[in-house]
């Protein structure tokens, strides 16, 4: 476990290189969070403002891994007592720490703004999980493709399946309305399971990170450096 430990602080480290961007979403969640309840015309923007941080670090555990894979520094690393396992899980682990992070800053922002503004909590703790979540859908979806083809056939084929999951969204909505019309019966169901959502999503991504570290883990151990 120390392994893995040192793995995610050397890459915590390799942070500095994106110092200036994580001050910046920090200053426009801020900006954002206040902006709204001075603005009127701004005031939808107030929770997704504050939410940068969550997605901003998150989004830049794939960011390392492009740079270690640029520099093909696994193969210098695996020269240490490391395991392949170590490597992968800590990149897993590694995701899951800057997500963590991000939700600190934002509970630190949310205390500072809550002084002066009437912030809404509940609002800030879904929105906060709604990004948090779909950082780390992003990146456990991304990862084994990554660990597969390398970085830019992984932006490849990850935009695909992106435009594919957008493109079935109008078959999906235009079904639904065949089926309920005034999406009145959709409306009550999703508002009926709107506490357990928080819970619901948890479960799925624990779940899903699971599988995407063993297809991730199983395609790296037969990777040759």
């Amino acid at each position: 476990m120390n392994t893995i430990k040192n793995l995610i602080i050397k890459d915590i480290l390799a942070l500095k290189a994106y110092d200036k961007l994580i001050y910046i979403s920090l200053g426009m969640a801020l900006v954002f969070t206040f902006l709204g309840f001075f603005d009127p015309a701004m005031s939808k923007v107030t929770y997704a403002g504050i939410a940068l941080p969550v997605s901003i670090l998150g989004s830049l555990s794939n960011s390392i891994l492009y740079e270690e894979e640029k520099a093909n520094s696994d193969s210098y690393m695996l020269t240490f007592p490391v395991t392949r396992k170590d490597v992968v899980l800590g990149k897993y682990l590694y995701n899951l720490t800057l997500i963590g992070l991000g939700i600190v800053a934002i509970a630190i922002i949310a205390a500072l703004c809550v002084i002066f503004c009437p912030l809404n909590i509940s609002n800030v703790i879904l929105i906060t999980i709604l990004f948090g979540s779909a950082t780390n859908l992003l990146f456990i979806i991304k990862t084994p493709l990554v660990y597969k083809y390398g970085t830019e056939k992984a932006n490849n084929i990850f935009m695909i399946i992106l435009f594919a999951i957008l493109s079935l969204a109008p078959v999906i909505l235009l079904t639904i309305k065949s089926i309920d019309p005034d999406y009145k019966n959709s409306v009550s169901i999703l508002t009926g399971m709107l506490p357990y959502i928080p819970v619901v999503s948890i479960i799925l991504l624990i779940i899903f990170n699971i599988i995407s570290y063993k297809i991730s883990y199983k395609i790296y151990n037969k990777k040759e450096f």
